[in-house]
């Protein structure tokens, strides 16, 4: 049997992403859950407990969630939480287990990594570099560069079974309708596939190539042929300042691009995808509200876990 073992705190994403890095990047999945908790977060609980149903459910497996009475624990009594924790993780010695010291608070963080050293369980942690700017968002809807999942091979010296798989495998090419924050999945999963460079076209035109990195970069074509039908060259520099490209600094002024050029030309490849736009609005504000129909992407699980 698989467990995962974590602590929920004031951050429901930090308590569902580490999960979310192990199911997709790592090709691991829980058959159970453990959730340590206390009075002043139930409403993150539940939320917790949403988000591993939508990933259950995503990726068509059964993951049950176990977040009872005995897993509660006043946070004024380090001793309580120590108790449970080493009570929990020596109960479930034997099995798979990963232990996630990524949520909560520091004594929670020190108490768990020490029991998962003590009975032999996996460690991991979610690193997010640049944390204030992405508080509150999903796994996939951050720029994967600036996440690290460290594991017992980094935290302990020791490789950890079970969790050091590839990436889960990809689904039958499909077709979508997606939001602007949605297109941010896109990237990270070229990412995580190894593309970090590729390029951008309309009608078999190139336009430029974006190279991903800590930094994105979008290099303009010099010259460029764009069809009549599609808004000419004019519009294309229209699309791209409205984007962000007048001051292009991270993955979400490139997200923010793509998805411009995309609504303001009608259609748009970039890497092995397609995307297409109905342009109804006269500004940035007004394409705020639209959606792209995005073509080939492999990995429709993901966005099945995101809002929409």
């Amino acid at each position: 049997m698989r467990a995962y073992v974590t602590a929920v705190g004031t951050s429901p994403e930090a308590v569902f992403n580490p999960l979310w890095y192990l199911a997709e990047a790592r090709s691991w999945m829980p058959d159970e859950v453990y959730l340590f908790w206390n009075e002043g977060v139930k409403r993150e609980l539940e939320r917790v407990r949403e988000l591993i149903g939508s990933l259950a459910e995503a990726y068509g497996v059964d993951v049950k969630v176990r977040a009872d009475e005995s897993l509660k624990f006043d946070e004024s009594r380090p001793e309580e939480f120590r108790e449970k924790v080493f009570s929990l993780l020596s109960r479930l010695r034997g099995g798979e287990v990963v232990v996630d010291i990524t949520p909560g608070r520091k004594f929670m963080s020190a108490t768990l990594f020490g029991a998962a050293v003590s009975t032999g369980a996996g460690v991991t942690y979610l690193h997010l570099s640049d944390w204030r700017d992405y508080m509150g968002r999903l796994l996939f809807e951050v720029p994967m560069a600036k996440q690290r999942l460290f594991t017992g091979e980094e935290l302990l010296g020791r490789r950890e079974a079970g969790i050091g798989g590839g990436r889960r495998e990809k689904e039958s090419p499909g077709s979508f309708t997606v939001t602007r924050r949605n297109l941010m999945a896109v990237l990270d999963s070229l990412y995580l596939d190894g593309i970090e460079s590729f390029e951008v076209s309309l009608r078999g035109r190139p336009i430029g190539e974006v190279n991903l990195g800590e930094e994105a970069r979008f290099s303009l074509r010099p010259y460029l042929e764009v069809p009549r039908e599609n808004g000419g060259h004019t519009m294309v520099k229209e699309a791209i300042i409205s984007g962000g490209m007048a001051s292009f600094r991270n993955w979400e002024e490139l997200r923010d691009t793509l998805y411009t050029l995309a609504v303001t030309l009608g259609e748009l490849n970039f890497a092995h995808y397609r995307i297409y736009g109905i342009w109804h609005g006269k500004d940035s504000e007004d394409w705020e509200g639209e959606r792209v129909k995005l073509e080939g992407f492999e990995y429709g699980r993901i966005l099945k876990v995101l809002p929409g």
